[in-house]
């Protein structure tokens, strides 16, 4: 191949860990060149320079529907077997080599190895997935909130109605938001967590849609983006309207008939004793 300023270029491609090969056009049964990186998939050169091995039948079955080997320099993204019979991830591109308009006397193929990548990305989607579940799981809202009142971010459950209102104001201001009413309830905890760098612990009630909702809140230290809002917490937020609710009714309950809802006698005798016991003090 071509030496540049004393570098033999085929000397430069064969020590690259990226597969290289060169197909000329019309003749597209083999590659006329494939560099020694391919030995990384358990392969020599000789194997698809000879046409012992078309590059094709070691594509994975299930990737090779749709896939167009055209040099539009786009990247693909598919499986090939190993000499072990194994399957790694490829990333494919493939550029015409004459760099003038009409047809290219052939084209250069560059395949690199992202099995590596392919199942770090993967794992990571794995491991949103259980993260969003088990967030499904539980009511709560997760906030990261600047000290400067900026909404940074907030995920959560989907069956909490706060979540999916409470992300249409990210980049937003506290006072900006659905808890304008209670921005200075939230932003107190947030600023003394800030500055003490103590889990904070206070509980707030929503309007939203016309109904109250009861929240519990944690406030924890949260490393943001210096580029952006400067120190912030994170707010971990229970939505215990529910829990409100049925310690409303069982208050209620004590102290009333459930019939028609009249004070029942335990009620009148607990205010029986308060009023005679103020009775003999005064």
């Amino acid at each position: 191949m071509t030496v540049c300023g004393g570098v033999n270029l085929e000397q430069v491609i064969n020590i690259s860990p990226i597969v290289t090969m060169v197909w000329n056009s019309g003749k597209n049964e083999a590659p006329c060149f494939v560099s020694e990186a391919v030995a990384a998939f358990g392969y020599s050169p000789a194997d698809f320079t000879s046409g012992r091995l078309a590059y094709a039948a070691i594509i994975h079955p299930d990737d090779r529907p749709g896939l167009a080997f055209v040099p539009d320099c786009s990247f693909k993204t598919y499986r090939i077997a190993c000499y072990d019979k194994s399957w790694r991830w490829v990333s494919h591109r493939i550029c015409a080599l004459d760099p003038n308009e009409g047809f290219a006397s052939g084209h250069l193929w560059t395949i690199v190895d992202v099995t590596g990548a392919k199942e770090a990305e993967d794992s990571l989607k794995k491991s949103e997935q259980e993260l969003q579940a088990l967030l499904n799981a539980i009511p709560a809202v997760l906030m990261v909130v600047g000290e400067n009142g900026e909404i940074l971010n907030v995920s959560g459950s989907r069956e909490t109605p706060l979540a999916g209102e409470a992300s249409r104001y990210i980049g937003k201001n506290i006072e900006e938001s659905l808890f304008r009413e209670k921005s200075g309830t939230i932003m107190e905890p947030v600023r003394r967590c800030l500055e003490t760098g103590i889990p904070q612990f206070f509980t707030f009630d929503t309007e939203l849609a016309g109904r109250v909702y009861f929240q519990e809140a944690r406030v924890s230290l949260f490393s943001a983006s210096p580029d952006r809002a400067g120190r912030a917490a994170i707010l971990a937020v229970l939505d215990i309207t529910s829990k409100k609710e049925l310690s409303d009714e069982i208050r209620l309950q004590a102290g009333h008939d459930p019939l028609d809802s009249p004070s029942n006698r335990g009620r009148f005798n607990r205010k029986l004793l308060i009023s005679l016991a103020e009775a003999h003090r005064t």
